[in-house]
């Protein structure tokens, strides 16, 4: 077998079939290559999903309907499909992991490896953060979510449909199981979402619809082919929605929504146009990107990890990580995923190899097993000169001492405060994001002659009509509801502290919009592409933020404003133990430059000084009490972080005293 031909016999293998494959591939690397206009091309693996579904379905409804089907043929292909090379993928990270990588990163590979073989890393995912965010792209084996959700699919569909077949036998049953489910599927995705964007986005049953809507396809088509206009609408029609969701889509989108119609509907339109001889379709470059795009999904990203890690960059570095990404993929299709796939009986008598479910028993063991025990020792001190810096950078990153019952809203939407001492003299709350926080546990001792409440919403800012434009986000209720309860007259003092410097971005195609702002207009809220206009809105809210802060003075009512605390451009934890590991700086961090970081907050701290001008408001630069000598501490004797990320403080820090400078403005009168 030559590396470009087909896995089975012609007539088995459709061209249009290896086509989508191509396509989703591509999308998926071009969108994590940062390459060109393709802010959608995540959406490349919903027409994996759909196609799936197609194959799945037909299988199974094939092997039903001539009563030769085996469940455990079908989990042996399934598995000698997606197992061996997703196993040697890990075997590689594993084993690269303990020679160039540092040991914090490395714990977290082999962790991330055992979810993958065992096919739950989308539960991880789940419970961790978004797809999107900033600590999941670090994670070196994210893009196995997509492949858990599809095994997780291909255990449950042949059991139900099974079940369906002696139950309820007949093509017309098989069908309305299979439009009842993609309905509630996509009404359950559709209406969490914005409330819930990271369950929806990753769990099986907010995605079975796209897999189902495949599976339709067959089910209504069946062998059966439409006429030549009609299939050449069809898939025109399909490409060009195809291309609307890779082009006109980013990773703003809640996903799967309405939007992600776009990418299945146009998977279904070629599905069902069946263009199986269109031109084009045999071109050696897009039948090996068909035929390698498992391999070349699944080395792409970890390669993509690997020029972010040595901090690579440019023009140079990505085509060296795409020539990278499809030599591995070209071998991982060549020597792993072909010979894996023949089954038992299409091999050469007289040479024996063991049975595929019994390597796929192994490999999952083996690699389960040693990624198990790897992250396991990752528990204790590892045997070398940076056991301190590790177990150190381990703590900070864990080391956030706010309550999780505190922050945001309850589920019945009213707000959760935080409340430090009784009713006193003194009463004073703090509004803002996860910076106000902080001072909770600066506070969390109690005084006998003050009392502390902690209104919070974290990774949103206390700015009147703004919200952020992930899913999900409600900042502009909240923080109306806390200033109305900053209004109520139990309060004497006030202080806003927020991490201001990151909302103030305006929107751009193709970058990391995390944390950019939308304005309420008209009861909608609307991002502004423009950046005259966004600093416009941007105006609009402070000058409103202000007005509430006067409201609040002429009740009596003290108000402060903190500029923003220190911050870095790296995670502090994680980089210390990097770049202890790779020589750059051996004995520790560098402290973080006063100018430095006085000119990343610059526009923030210009606007927040405004604002107290305009409002009477105090105004409090925490860079006065952190910094000396024109150095902000990142850490104590060159190996506790004092950060847990790139900007919050670790409550080691906070209980040491750096953010002492805030009692002159709360304890004195």
């Amino acid at each position: 077998m030559t590396p470009l031909a087909p896995p089975s016999s012609a007539s088995a293998f459709r061209l249009d079939i290896n086509l989508l494959r191509a396509l989703a591939v591509v999308g998926v690397v071009l969108f994590h290559f940062r390459i060109g206009p393709f802010t959608g091309g995540f959406a490349g693996v919903d027409l994996f999903f759909v196609v799936s579904g197609y194959l799945m379905t037909k299988i199974i409804a094939d092997g039903l309907d001539q009563g030769r089907f085996s469940l455990w043929r079908f989990y042996g292909a399934r598995a000698r499909r997606i197992l061996p090379a997703l196993g040697a993928l890990c075997l590689v990270l594993l084993v690269v992991s303990q020679l160039v990588i540092d040991p914090l990163t490395r714990r977290e590979i082999a962790s991330g490896i055992a979810s993958s073989i065992l096919f739950v890393s989308n539960f991880s995912f789940w419970r961790g953060a978004g797809y999107f965010d900033v600590a999941s792209k670090e994670n070196w084996l994210l893009h196995t979510w997509s492949l858990s959700v599809e095994w997780q699919f291909y255990l449950i569909l042949p059991l139900t449909m099974m079940a369906l077949n002696r139950l309820l036998p007949g093509r017309r049953w098989r069908i309305a199981a299979f439009w009842t489910g993609m309905i509630l599927s996509f009404a359950l995705a559709a209406w969490l979402a914005t409330s819930k964007p990271v369950f929806t986005f990753y769990l099986l049953p907010t995605r079975a619809w796209e897999m189902l809507a495949g599976g339709l396809v067959y089910l209504h088509q069946g062998a059966r082919r439409p006429g030549p206009r009609l299939s050449a609408a069809l898939a025109l029609a399909g490409l060009a929605l195809i291309a609307i969701a890779f082009i006109g889509l980013d990773d703003l989108v809640p996903w799967p929504s309405f939007a992600t119609l776009l990418p299945v509907g146009g998977t279904v339109l070629l599905l069902a146009a069946r263009q199986e001889q269109a031109p084009g379709l045999g071109n050696p470059v897009v039948l090996a990107l068909g035929l390698w795009s498992y391999s070349i999904y699944i080395w792409h990203w970890p390669i993509v990890m690997a020029l972010g890690y040595f901090e690579v960059s440019g023009a140079l570095a990505t085509l060296c990580g795409l020539m990278a990404t499809f030599a591995l993929a070209g071998l991982s299709y060549r020597y792993i995923e072909s010979p894996f796939r023949r089954p038992p009986e299409a091999r050469r008598p007289g040479r024996w190899r063991p049975r595929p479910a019994v390597l796929a028993g192994v490999v999952i063991l083996a690699g389960t097993t040693t990624a198990s025990l790897v992250a396991a020792s990752g528990r204790g001190e590892p045997r070398d000169a940076l056991a301190p810096r590790v177990a150190a950078a381990e703590a900070a990153i864990d080391d956030g001492a706010y309550p999780m019952e505190c922050g945001g809203y309850t589920i019945r939407n009213t707000l959760r405060p935080c409340v430090i001492g009784e009713t006193a003299a003194n009463n004073v709350l703090f509004i803002g994001d996860s910076h106000a926080e902080l001072f909770h546990t600066h506070w969390e001792a109690g005084r006998p002659d003050h009392s502390f409440t902690f209104l919070t919403y974290g990774g949103c800012p206390p700015l009147p009509g703004v919200n952020e434009i992930k899913p999900g986000s409600r900042c502009d209720e909240f923080f109306d509801a806390a200033w109305e309860r900053a209004a109520s007259g139990d309060y004497q003092k006030v202080l806003i502290a927020a991490y201001w410097p990151i909302y103030l971005k305006p929107y751009a195609r193709g970058r990391d919009n995390s944390h950019v702002l939308c304005f309420q207009r008209d009861g909608r809220c609307r991002t502004e592409t423009d950046a005259t206009r966004h600093q416009q809105g941007l105006d609009a809210a402070f000058a409103e933020l202000a007005a509430r802060i006067r409201n609040l003075r002429e009740r009596g009512i003290e108000v402060t404003v903190l500029q923003p605390i220190p911050f870095a451009a790296i995670d502090i934890p994680r980089q210390s133990v990097k770049r202890a590991f790779l020589g750059t700086e051996p004995d520790g961090l560098a402290p973080i430059e006063l100018e430095a970081t006085r000119e990343a907050a610059a526009a923030a701290r210009e606007r927040l000084a405004k604002l107290a001008e305009d409002s009477g408001a105090r105004l409090v630069d925490p860079l006065e009490g952190m910094c000396e000598a024109g150095h902000c501490q990142v850490s104590r004797d060159g190996v506790l972080p004092d950060y847990r990320d790139t900007n919050h403080l670790t409550a080691r820090a906070i209980r040491d005293g750096r953010l002492d400078f805030i009692d002159a403005a709360v304890l004195q009168n």
